[in-house]
């Protein structure tokens, strides 16, 4: 396992949501492969819209890759909800944020056909120029691989792919009933990502909330804190009250 070294300049992309960048020591670590699990409805996807639109904002282009939701209907959907943000409609137009929706992944029966999927994926980040693309989500690869282990050799593949692109990615995974205490979605290991970020529902002294926890992120010092979470008009609203023990990584 890599050891962070405080001395060595790490370059991060931030994600312009406070509470999270404290969390994570000061951003994603340039060139990261993430993964954002989480039940559904905790708002992975409109967390990675609000992270590609912060950084829009600065002139950083970036890649959506919807393989659950049609492209009409995300686009829809971040401009209710973040009603907020002005100029995102913009940043859809102008494809600053673009958009894609991945047809037929859930269709792929081949290795030839899992890296045709993928080259369509590189030339969409190439052609935008990206600099952070998400992939959303890996979760309904898992139907199409025989077992589970060809499944995470594939999930791997994929993290691999973004290493390559030399891009920050971020890939989501949904989890389902008591999944998340045994395989990870199906994964068996998931050292294929430098950081792991969970959005789950938890009762804090008996009231049920929203919490986003860290429990991996190499290249820097990361809190172990969980901390309650709301979406709101303005974009994710962390409550972070403390640093909390750093893990080193």
């Amino acid at each position: 396992m890599e050891n962070f070294d405080p001395y060595y300049p790490v370059e991060f992309i931030k994600t312009g949501i406070p509470g999270f960048d404290r969390l994570c020591g000061g951003g994603i670590p340039l060139g990261s492969q993430v993964l954002l699990y989480g039940m559904p409805g905790a708002g992975k996807t409109l967390f990675c819209m609000e992270l590609l639109y912060r950084n829009a904002k600065f002139g950083i282009p970036s890649v959506f890759i919807s393989t659950e939701e049609r492209k009409e209907d995300l686009i829809r959907n971040s401009l209710e909800v973040f009603s907020s943000f002005e100029d995102l409609d913009r940043f859809f137009q102008d494809k600053i944020i673009n958009v894609e929706y991945l047809r037929g992944i859930d269709a792929i029966k081949s290795r030839e056909e899992f890296e045709e999927t993928l080259s369509k994926m590189g030339q969409i980040i190439k052609s935008n120029k990206a600099k952070i693309v998400v992939l959303d989500s890996v979760s309904n690869l898992r139907s199409r691989f025989r077992n589970d282990r060809t499944y995470t050799r594939a999930v791997a593949y994929i993290s691999e792919f973004g290493r390559s692109l030399n891009i920050t990615g971020i890939a989501t995974l949904e989890m389902l009933g008591k999944e998340s205490s045994q395989k990870l979605g199906g994964l068996y290991t998931t050292s294929m990502f430098d950081g792991i970020v969970d959005l789950n529902l938890k009762d804090i002294g008996g009231e049920y909330q929203y919490v986003i926890n860290i429990p991996k992120f190499r290249r820097t010092e990361h809190s172990t804190v969980t901390a309650p979470y709301m979406i709101t008009s303005k974009g994710f609203d962390i409550l972070v009250e403390g640093k909390g023990k750093p893990q080193q990584h």
